[in-house]
This record gives C-alpha cells, sequence and structure tokens, in this order.
C-alpha cells in the first residue's frame, strides 16, 4: 500500500490506497513504464526537475503516447506542427534540460540491498510477542484502568 500520488506525504489523514497500472494510467496518462518520460518533459517544481518549457503532465502523456518514448519523440520533434511544442523539444538547451529531468526521475536499480525484500514485506504480527510488549508497558494498564472507571 502507498499514498496516492497526489496526496499530501505530510497529511497522516490522507488514506492509503493501492497502486496499480490502471490508477497510474488514470494519473499520469500513461503506463507505469513512461511515468519517467512523462515527468522528464513535465518536470516537477516542487522536487526542481525543470522539464519542457510550456509543457504539462497531460501534454507530456500525449507525446509519449504518440511518440512511443522520450528518445523517439526527442528524435522527431522538429516534427511537430505545434511551434512552441516543437521549439521546446527542439531547443538545445531545453533538450539539456529534459535530459536532467529523466537522470532526476529515474530510479537507480543497481543498488545492493543487504536486507532481502521478502523480510521486508508486512507480516501478521506474533501474538506472544505483541502481548509481551503490551504487559507492564503503562500504555495497556492505563487502558485497562480507564475501562473500568467507565
Amino acid at each position: 500500500m502507498t499514498r496516492h500520488p497526489a496526496s499530501k506525504a505530510s497529511s497522516a489523514r490522507a488514506p492509503s490506497v493501492f497502486i496499480g497500472e490502471q490508477e497510474v494510467v488514470d494519473y499520469f496518462g500513461v503506463p507505469p513504464s513512461k511515468v519517467v518520460d512523462v515527468q522528464a518533459l513535465a518536470g516537477d517544481s516542487t522536487d526542481n526537475v525543470p522539464g519542457a518549457k510550456g509543457i504539462g503532465v497531460k501534454t507530456a502523456a500525449q507525446l509519449i503516447n504518440e511518440y512511443g518514448d522520450l528518445d523517439t519523440l526527442l528524435a522527431k520533434a522538429s516534427e511537430i506542427k505545434q511551434p512552441k511544442r516543437r521549439e521546446a523539444l527542439t531547443d538545445p538547451e531545453s533538450v539539456k534540460l529534459i535530459l536532467t529531468s529523466k537522470k532526476l526521475v529515474e530510479l537507480v536499480r543497481d543498488v545492493d540491498i543487504a536486507t532481502p525484500l521478502e523480510d521486508l514485506a508486512l507480516h501478521e504480527p506474533d501474538a506472544k510477542k505483541t502481548r509481551l510488549l503490551s504487559a507492564g508497558d503503562g500504555v495497556h494498564d492505563h487502558h485497562e484502568a480507564r475501562r473500568r472507571n467507565l
């Protein structure tokens, strides 16, 4: 489970939801494998990712869906009919920012992890250990006393 990408990470009250492929498509307009390309184009001012001037998430998704991926889009950018988009995707400085943006949003996948992923999964708590933790910790006793008083 993870928070919805549009939720405020600091909001403890935001509901946790499962994010699957369809939710990613609904939010970004592309499948998960293309999200980095959309983010590289659209940028993200919150994370200081510059992106391409004048291209937001919807336009980025439209372009990626039309051209297939960022590399193909940049290779064929001179064919784009809209002058502002064409300029944003062919100007050398803009292209440099887009490629930098892609590096900023890409996940690093070749990191050695000391703990096996299976060990990081959620497991049912051990009932015996849970009882031991709550017994005599003061919190359990406090709640028990309040329950009796009520």
